[in-house]
């Protein structure tokens, strides 16, 4: 098939370019950019486009990076397009940003193409003074072809990549299309003999000091060797993993949006900037796949950025979400994130504007868990009065207000905490919410009172009465190291009752004589 209707089909086909259209495009002089000028100008004769050339001087090659510029605007002035040229210093850019040139040229020119791109939709909104127009209806063509996509996924391989990078290159990238895809090198040089197009060579590309160069130069030459279609190969997997990885990034992106709560505001310490917490249990039946691509996500979410965040990051922060041993865990990560895990229960990812210490890790997940109370007041004894059905000196029911507190139970924060006595026969219920509990009331004796644990603390665990430490009841129970001081327990001296919403001892629990019953119950703030 003719070059120019293969890549005509090719637009047609993936809707690259349609009707009313503003295209800057970024023209070097080369052979590839000089195809697509010349067919993007046939085609503008056949569909209702407009072009904007638009040619960077890198201010690498001097005398001969002049001469590429003249030839292209004089190409351009011969047609009647529009041309713009911008000089750039990126050899000095790139030290000034610690980058190699050959990145620094590639930012240069799309953020040169972008700005052309907003100079177009200005000058046009003022043209049309509806202001309906704007920059983003105006477009980038570059001339990317099947061999630039092969090199990409060879240059992403080589540096290490997942199966985002194998990808390659689309049609279209947001405002970025590549009508030339469809198009192996040889067939753009082809085309331009056939239609008698001259073009400049940069002699930098023959160099094999840039990666892309050695790639171009020396490895692709070599895989033909094996394979003269190594370049189709290579863009035919690229295809493949894209369709492979839209697929994928669905999955992940609805399990992201099931798992996940993204908060960047309301947080009561100010060195907190945002938090995306993980609920683990609800990703844990996911592929592991999803699974680490959720962590993925997670973090570029959390960070603001993905540059530095590698796979050891993801892996790391996977392990934790695995570990079923228990604790609180932390690590500190990229762009001031730090990952801490309740308990299994939920992982956070915290960004400070301070470096999180293992220290710090309390009050972190006090706010994290939106305890509005104050961190520094810990319960006091709060004794419980003695309460008589229909008695007159004490009423049948008391409340107590502990929000301020920070009394933890597995859940939250506990807002309140009701006493109820209630005669109890045959026909009574008893409630299965772990948030209440009922007791025999006539099996306690002397006092109770409300507090946080103590030394010496116990429940009874069987009818034999053995005893178990509060401490290891509660490490059992995986209630993290943090909160532990904020264990609320309804206790009798040293005899716990209930250590609320996590346990409590089998000594006074209701059986077939019991007559009278003790309703304790836990209200969430």
């Amino acid at each position: 098939m003719d070059a120019y209707l293969k890549v005509k089909k090719y637009i047609e086909d993936n809707s690259i370019i349609q009707n009313g259209m503003h295209i800057v495009l970024g023209i070097s002089g080369g052979p590839d950019s000089m195809c697509m000028l010349h067919m993007l100008i046939r085609l503008s004769k056949e569909m209702d486009i407009k072009l904007y050339v638009c040619h960077v001087n890198h201010g690498i090659r001097g005398e001969e990076a002049g001469l590429d510029e003249s030839f292209v605007a004089d190409y351009c002035d011969r047609r009647n397009i529009n041309f713009s040229a911008y000089h750039v210093n990126i050899p000095e850019l790139s030290k000034k940003l610690g980058l190699s040139e050959e990145e620094t040229g590639r930012n240069e020119r799309y953020r040169i193409f972008n700005e052309r791109c907003k100079e177009i939709g200005k000058d046009l909104e003022r043209v049309e003074g509806n202001g309906l127009f704007s920059s983003n209806k105006v477009f980038v063509a570059v001339a990317h072809n099947k061999n630039d996509a092969a090199e990409t996924v060879l240059f992403r391989s080589f540096r290490g990549t997942g199966v985002k990078g194998l990808t390659g290159m689309g049609p279209v990238s947001g405002n970025i299309l590549r009508p030339l895809l469809c198009l192996t090198r040889e067939e753009i040089e082809e085309y331009l003999k056939l239609v008698h197009v001259d073009y400049r060579i940069d002699a930098t590309n023959y160099s094999d000091d840039f990666s892309r160069n050695l790639i171009r130069n020396q490895i692709i030459p070599m895989a033909e060797k094996i394979n003269q279609r190594a370049v189709e190969h290579l863009y035919e997997m690229s295809q493949d993993a894209g369709l492979i990885y839209s697929f994928y990034e669905r999955a992940v992106n609805k399990s992201f949006r099931r798992s996940t709560n993204i908060k960047t505001e309301g947080f009561r310490h100010q060195f907190i900037l945002s938090c995306v917490t993980i609920y683990i249990d609800a990703i844990m039946n996911e592929d592991p796949a999803v699974i680490a691509g959720v962590i993925k996500k997670a973090l570029i979410t959390a960070s603001g950025a993905a540059r530095d965040i590698s796979r050891s990051h993801v892996e790391a922060v996977l392990e934790m979400v695995y570990d079923s041993n228990g604790g609180t865990e932390f690590i500190n990560l990229p762009y001031s994130v730090t990952a801490i895990k309740n308990y299994g229960k939920n992982l956070y990812l915290v960004r400070t504007s301070e470096k999180v210490e293992e220290k710090d890790t309390e009050r972190l997940l006090l706010d994290l868990l939106n305890f509005n109370g104050d961190d520094g007041v810990l319960l006091s004894d709060i004794e419980i009065p003695r309460l008589e059905v229909d008695s007159k000196e004490f009423p049948a029911e008391v409340n107590f207000e502990l929000e301020r507190y920070g009394i933890y139970v597995q859940g939250g924060f506990v807002k309140s905490i009701s006493f109820k006595l209630e005669n109890f026969d045959e026909n009574s219920e008893i409630s299965k919410n772990i948030y209440t509990k009922s007791f025999d009331y006539d099996k306690i004796s002397g006092g109770m009172c409300l507090r946080t644990r103590r030394q010496g603390d116990y429940l009874i665990i069987d009818e034999a009465g053995h005893r178990k430490p509060l401490r290891n009841a509660l490490i059992d129970a995986k209630i993290p190291l943090p909160f532990r001081e904020r264990v609320v327990t309804l206790s009798n001296d040293s005899l716990v009752m209930w250590a609320v919403g996590i346990r409590d001892s089998v000594s006074m629990r209701i059986d077939e004589n019991t007559k009278r019953v003790l309703v304790v119950s836990v209200q969430l703030a």
